[in-house]
């Protein structure tokens, strides 16, 4: 971390939630006496034996002047081989590829997931992969995944893709699971999921109604809270879930939640041209109407299913003109 000199140029450095964890830290500041105006402050940090979770806060850095707040940074653990990305979410990992998609009844397909190596030693990993329904807290499978295991073996800095062959035995969309965790079991196994439905959006006025099991793998009654996130999608869409805000769950049991989507048609041609143009827009970017529909029970997310828009393929229409020939 960089400061500039003020009257003092680092007054205070300071550790917060580390020495309680078992962790030991080394602290240093100005280190560069060279650079005018600016200095620096390094740590060093020795783990304990029993590792916290990936993406647990190992530190935060704070720099202070004169009882102020200058600046600062955080230290995330991480493992040397991660397979989740901190900024999506869980249920819905963007290193898990299937091909085709989507997936169909008895046709072969390939399940791929991408995983690198951050560190600068030679890394080997093992992934499970499983399949369940499209919900949430169903209990996962192999069924139908050939080899349902891989083992890789990462140099340095080196990018790998496992892939596995699945034949669908169910029809409709699939939630698909790959368990990562290292040979000397250092860190905990990691878990990425892909819960995502990706369709077309319905023509304006036609209701499509998506449904989405939830399962209670616990002997005690479970109440649900409901979530609705919303990424890119247009105010005029109406999108209702049902039922809401809560579904109580029996010991064991299940329960069927439907999202229901509804575009309404635009009545003004030139409305009708700016929604195209902004559909233009997102599909140039990579970027769809997304609904994320989540589960909590006392606060902890549980699970979560993904819709994602695609615009629909514009079918293209050819008008041929007669040839006129004009005599000379």
């Amino acid at each position: 971390m960089l400061v500039p000199a003020f009257g003092i140029k680092l007054a205070l450095l300071r550790l917060l939630d580390l020495f309680d964890a078992g962790w030991y830290a080394i602290l240093e500041a100005q280190l560069y006496s060279t650079m005018p105006g600016q200095s620096g402050a390094s740590m060093a940090v020795t783990p304990p034996a029993n590792l916290p979770p990936d993406g647990d806060v190992i530190a935060d850095v704070e720099a202070f002047v004169e009882g102020e707040l200058i600046g600062g940074f955080r230290k995330l653990d991480r493992p040397p081989v991660p397979i989740h990305k901190p900024h999506e979410k869980g249920y819905a990992e963007s290193e898990i590829i299937i091909e085709p998609y989507p997936s169909q009844v008895g046709v072969d397909s390939l399940v791929s997931a991408v995983v690198q190596n951050t560190s600068g030693t030679t890394m080997t990993v093992d992934l499970k992969f499983g399949w369940a329904h499209f919900g949430m807290g169903i209990p996962f499978t192999t069924t139908g995944m050939v080899p349902y295991t891989r083992s890789l073996t990462l140099f340095p800095e080196m990018t790998q893709t496992a892939t596995v062959t699945w034949t669908p035995t169910l029809a409709g969309p699939q939630c698909v699971q790959v368990w990562l965790s290292d040979l000397e079991d250092v860190y905990e196994p990691q878990r990425s999921q892909r819960n995502v439905d990706v369709t077309e959006r319905p023509p304006c006025n036609q209701t499509r109604v998506f449904t989405v099991t939830i399962y209670n793998d616990s002997p005690f009654t479970a109440t649900v809270d409901v979530g609705l996130i919303t990424f890119n999608v247009p105010a005029s869409w109406q999108i209702t879930i049902t039922p809401s805000p809560t579904l109580e769950l029996a010991p064991w049991g299940n329960g069927i939640l439907t999202v229901t989507v509804v575009i309404p048609c635009s009545s003004q041609s030139l409305a009708a041209y700016g929604m195209q143009a902004i559909y233009a827009i997102q599909q140039a970017s990579g970027s769809v109407p997304t609904i994320d529909v989540e589960g909590y029970v006392d606060g902890e997310l549980v699970g979560g299913i993904e819709l994602q828009f695609a615009e629909p393929e514009v079918e293209q229409h050819w008008i041929y003109l007669p040839v006129v020939l004009r005599d000379s």
